[in-house]
């Protein structure tokens, strides 16, 4: 009997340390959108990008908070930042009153740009150089895509409480501050 408590209690130990070597391994915890995009409105998937990002590319700098609440006048917070060239927004703001997500950024290589626009143009953007309105049939547009330089940007507006709190004439002044960046 006392063999069997023994076993069973050095067995009990080994497990312990086998999951605790398991999640020290992962040092990096997981990381996850604190808010999803309204389900009403799911971002226009973007084609999937078989090469990732150069290592140590920062481009936080490419729109901040700051920056949207000086075109908006409104309030908003960062939710997410992925910085990944995978096709999924890499910036997700929200309203700060009740985490609405109201705008996305995704970037992605410029070689990317032409499948991007043939996928989602409906207008072109002639104020700025290889810039589009889209998604197709959509009126008013919800997103502005554009190419500068070895980078394609898209920024998708969303409805928050049945309208939408970023204008056209803001999302164009969202993209030029992210183009004066690249």
């Amino acid at each position: 009997m006392n063999r069997k408590v023994i076993l069973g209690f050095v067995a009990g130990i080994f497990v312990v340390l086998m999951a605790l070597l398991f999640i020290g391994a992962n040092d990096e915890p997981d990381k996850k959108p604190a808010a999803k995009p309204p389900t009403s409105q799911a971002p226009a998937a973007l084609p999937a990008s078989p090469a990732p990002q150069a290592a140590g590319k920062d481009y936080r700098k490419y729109l901040t908070v700051e920056d949207l609440i000086k075109i908006t006048g409104t309030k908003f917070k960062l939710n997410y930042v992925d910085m990944k060239f995978n096709g999924k927004p890499d910036f997700t703001f929200s309203t700060t009153d009740e985490d609405h997500i109201v705008l996305t950024v995704t970037v992605l290589p410029g070689s990317r740009y032409e499948k991007v626009y043939s996928d989602f143009r409906s207008q072109d953007y002639k104020t700025m150089e290889n810039a589009f309105w889209g998604p197709k049939n959509e009126n008013p547009p919800r997103m502005l895509g554009f190419r500068k330089g070895d980078t394609t940007i898209t920024v998708t507006r969303y409805i928050d409480a049945g309208q939408y709190p970023i204008s056209v004439e803001m999302m164009e002044r969202i993209a030029k501050t992210i183009a004066a960046r690249l």
